[in-house]
């Protein structure tokens, strides 16, 4: 069975070494993860069309939310969050889902403090931020985003910053590697020991943006569980199927 991930720049993906490190230990040796780098959003149709011998595939950054408006149906997940990073190749045509989503629920759980009478910001506002908002509400936890662009950036930050910020969440992709010198213009005067900072990068370890916030007392966490945790769940799906998935789903799911 072949499997594959898209996005546009590959080379800090750890999605090909996962499956096939994970296939290895467990003796699997009839599945194939490639990496398919796609230079525009516009060529995306035709390699769907192309390549209908995948069973599946993962997508990253920037195709989200172009690939949601590809697929022929979308899970109720990704169907909210209009934004896709699993597909499924069916009878049915490819499938779209949003594993982003539960998996960083989960990881966000393990992560908060029991006490969540705070507020959230969110960094960036593309397919990745979707998933965390989804979570967000499902918390009830009220949220703020910021954006370049958005009534709340970068630039009025500072003077805009809402008194009860406690999780700050990065997920734009600044300080990804190669480019770890660099991170999301915030007040970090802002945070104390009493804040929360998430980062949905995994690579490296401690991004600039950790670093400022643990610096200024903040707990901090990557996001390198959530991607083990989506992929895992990516994987429910091509192999155990819809079906099961859901089931899963229905054991992490808030009331």
């Amino acid at each position: 069975m072949k499997f594959g991930l898209l996005g546009k720049t590959l080379n800090h993906s750890f999605s090909k070494r996962y499956f096939e490190n994970k296939w290895k230990a467990a003796g699997i040796q009839d599945r194939q993860y490639e990496l398919y780098e796609i230079a525009l959003a516009g060529e995306l149709k035709k390699f769907l069309d192309d390549h209908g011998d995948h069973r599946g595939f993962n997508v990253t950054i920037p195709y989200k939310q172009d690939v949601a408006a590809l697929v022929d149906r979308l899970d109720p997940i990704a169907q909210e969050i209009k934004a896709v990073n699993c597909i499924l190749r069916s009878e049915r045509g490819w499938l779209g889902f949003n594993t982003d989503a539960p998996a960083f629920l989960m990881t966000l759980l393990d992560f908060l403090p029991a006490e969540r009478d705070f507020e959230a910001l969110v960094l960036g506002s593309g397919g990745a931020a979707a998933a965390v908002r989804w979570a967000l509400q499902r918390l009830a936890i009220p949220y703020r985003t910021v954006s370049r662009g958005g009534p709340l950036n970068y630039r009025n930050l500072d003077r805009s910053w809402p008194d009860r910020t406690r999780l700050v969440i990065n997920t734009s992709p600044l300080g990804q590697y190669p480019e770890i010198g660099i991170w999301p213009d915030i007040p970090y005067g802002r945070l104390n020991e009493g804040c929360l900072a998430y980062d949905l990068i995994y690579n490296p370890e401690k991004t600039g943006f950790l670093r400022k916030a643990e610096e200024r007392g903040a707990r901090i966490h990557n996001g390198l569980r959530m991607l083990q945790i989506q992929a895992d769940l990516s994987e429910l799906i091509w192999i155990e199927g819809i079906k099961v998935y859901e089931e899963q789903l229905s054991k992490i799911m808030i009331p």
